[in-house]
């Protein structure tokens, strides 16, 4: 039986793409043994269904840290104790050490290009000027040099294609697994309709935005609910969202210290009215299209996006319904705009009806036609 290895050094192994999208992909084309290397961030529910997959969670660093040297030794350790056939890369800081594996062992190493790593340091806000450029060219000096020695490369958006050239690159975008079914709802406590703000939680996806945004919808419309739903690796902005919360009860919070399962995204995602989609929108997330998008438009749910924002195009060309609002001044017109709209008659479908489903194909023959070579 062949071995593969996944690994991401800031994600939990049973992270949606990761282990939902490319790890359930590979397990059910048989007679392969997958691992999945990832963070020891806990789960927000029991997490029950890994099945024949195994779940390593061994890395310790947090974002932003730059005290990952022990976790690259476990991942060295990790490597030769399991000798895996095919190693793929889910994040860019583990490629150094799969390449010279690949190398000494002769065995094919995969990219999994997640995000635009290199310009990410320029626009997070963890990183300042002049260490935020120097992190840059670095860090795309470090995949300039160590791309050539990868066997493929997985790009989860087109744009990214733009940035790292490479002959045997392919784009396979977040879509949905081809899994997913209908979840029942799971409204919270006082509230019949809500807003949703899910994913990873970070002042660059626009919480704070989508929070005021919120309350003053909510001043004319009492009813209405919010959930923020995800980790959130800030400490600050965590204390500054439980305090929020804690003078309003519309405002709900799930997870933040807790990763959040794709089944819960599912839960949420059948009863919400309306996904907020606040991004700030710089260089490093041009071009892309959330995986939020995705989910929205497969269960025919609007999404509220920033006026002429960079998504709308997107949302469109999935059939998602897309409303547009003022976020940094938000007015009554567009509360009661968006008000009559998401109170409309709208049926939602069942996640897989219409839904855009993820590359499990093009996954399964690019690992089998590298194992055939190794």
């Amino acid at each position: 039986m062949n071995k593969i290895l996944l690994a991401h050094l800031k994600k939990p192994p049973f992270e949606t793409r990761i282990f939902d999208k490319i790890g359930k992909s590979l397990a059910a084309s048989g007679n392969l043994r997958i691992s999945i290397l990832g963070n020891s961030i806990p789960a927000s529910s029991a997490f029950q269904n890994a099945g024949d997959i195994l779940l390593h969670p061994i890395f310790k660093s947090k974002a932003h840290s730059p005290h990952i040297a022990a976790d690259l030794l476990r991942f060295q350790a990790f490597l030769y104790s399991e000798l895996p056939d095919v190693v793929v890369v889910c994040s860019p800081e583990l490629l150094a050490q799969a390449v010279i594996y690949g190398l000494i062992r002769k065995k094919p190493v995969v990219l999994d290009l997640q995000e635009n790593f290199p310009l990410n340091y320029s626009f997070q806000a963890a990183y300042r000027w002049p260490w935020s450029t120097l992190l840059q060219l670095v860090s795309s000096t470090y995949l300039s040099a160590l791309v050539p020695f990868v066997k493929k490369v997985w790009m989860a958006e087109h744009v990214y294609s733009e940035q790292i050239r490479h002959n045997r690159a392919s784009v396979i975008e977040n879509k949905i697994p081809s899994f997913w079914k209908s979840a029942a709802p799971k409204p919270i406590p006082g509230k019949s309709d809500y807003f949703l703000f899910s994913g990873y939680i970070t002042e660059e996806s626009g919480v704070l935005k989508a929070l005021d945004f919120f309350l003053a919808y909510q001043a004319t419309f009492p009813e209405m609910g919010l959930i923020i739903a995800g980790y959130c690796p800030s400490e600050k902005l965590k204390i500054v969202l439980k305090r929020r919360a804690e003078a309003n009860d519309g405002v709900h919070l799930v997870g933040l210290d807790q990763w959040l399962l794709s089944d819960s995204i599912l839960e949420f995602l059948a009863s919400a009215r309306a996904v907020l989609m606040p991004y700030t929108e710089t260089k490093a997330n041009a071009g892309k299209i959330p995986t939020k998008l995705f989910e929205a438009a497969s269960v025919q749910i609007p999404v509220v996006l920033p006026i002429k924002s960079q998504f709308i195009s997107a949302a469109s060309h999935l059939n998602a319904a897309v409303l547009e609002a003022n976020f940094f001044k938000p007015e009554l017109n567009d509360f009661q705009r968006i008000h009559s709209f998401i109170h409309s008659n709208q049926k939602k479908s069942s996640p897989i009806e219409g839904a855009q489903i993820f590359g499990s194909e093009k996954i399964i023959s690019d690992i089998q036609e590298l194992i055939s070579y190794s």
